[in-house]
């Protein structure tokens, strides 16, 4: 079997007017293999920023022996008004999936200045013959009167085990901030299906607008399904408004993966479940 390995690195240190445009950064990476094994590793970094930053990371990867993906970006970011964007999407198939497993953990932003707008999605969709894990964590600091959004997506379809893990945190310094976080974790797994995960938002006490956190759990298994998710508005100011909810979904039986086909919507489509 040979082993194929892809790492793809962009690392930016901006000092002034080391970009195109003063303060402003772009980056993108799109990596795509196929082979027996499949290793993939790409990072973003951003070093003091003095106004937008953009970062990107695309990785796709078939194999027929196993796929481990691994993928960060980070940012730091000193302007009023900076708009930070990080975007996170993992695709693979394989014997054993594992995403985010050894060095990855998904997006950071550490974004100071008042009126700041930090976005961060995180999408993980694979299909594994037996193991497959699925690791994303959204982690953002911002100033008063900025607004932070988190978003994760996970969807996986095993002939084993299954294990997602899920984390959106947040840390406000300031009076006027908002937060909005989600989760989305979907699993079908020929034995068991674990889910874990939280949407924490520290506010440190300050005169918060809002903090909206929701999550959305759905397993399918052949063993047993686990599923522990809190959503923790900690330290919430006064005036705060705080919306939150959490679903599951749990269905127990005999699955068939050789006959599900997942699309990256995401919705799984299996005809032994009967399930959307």
């Amino acid at each position: 079997m040979r082993y194929l390995v892809f790492i793809a690195l962009a690392l930016v240190l901006l000092v002034g007017a080391s970009s195109a445009l003063p303060g402003e950064v772009t980056q993108t990476i799109v990596a795509t293999a196929t082979g027996g094994d499949v290793y993939q590793e790409a990072y973003n970094d951003v070093d003091d920023a003095a106004g937008d930053v953009t970062q990107t990371i695309t990785m796709v990867a078939d194999a027929t022996g196993d796929v481990t993906q691994d993928g960060d970006n980070y940012a730091y970011v000193d302007s009023d008004g900076a708009v930070v964007t990080q975007s996170l999407s993992m695709d693979a198939t394989g014997e054993d999936v594992y995403q985010n497993y050894w060095y990855g953990y998904g997006n950071y932003a550490d974004v100071w200045g008042t009126g700041t707008t930090t976005t961060q999605t995180i999408l993980q969709n694979a299909n594994a013959v037996d193991y497959l894990y699925q690791y994303a964590d959204n982690e953002a600091y911002q100033d008063g009167g900025s607004l932070v959004d988190q978003s994760i997506t996970q969807t996986a379809v095993a002939g084993g085990d299954v294990e997602q893990y899920a984390y959106n945190d947040v840390y406000s310094y300031g009076d006027g901030a908002a937060a909005f976080q989600s989760a989305f974790m979907d699993a079908i797994a020929g034995g068991f299906a674990y889910q874990y995960g939280y949407n924490y938002a520290d506010m440190n006490d300050y005169d918060t607008i809002l903090v909206g956190q929701s999550a959305v759990l759905n397993a399918v298994a052949g063993d047993y399904v686990d599923q522990d998710f809190e959503n923790d508005n900690y330290y919430a100011g006064s005036n705060t408004v705080s919306d939150q909810a959490i679903t599951m979904s749990v269905r127990r039986e005999p699955i068939s993966t050789s006959i599900c086909i997942m699309t990256s919507t995401p919705m799984v489509w299996c005809p032994k479940a009967h399930r959307y």
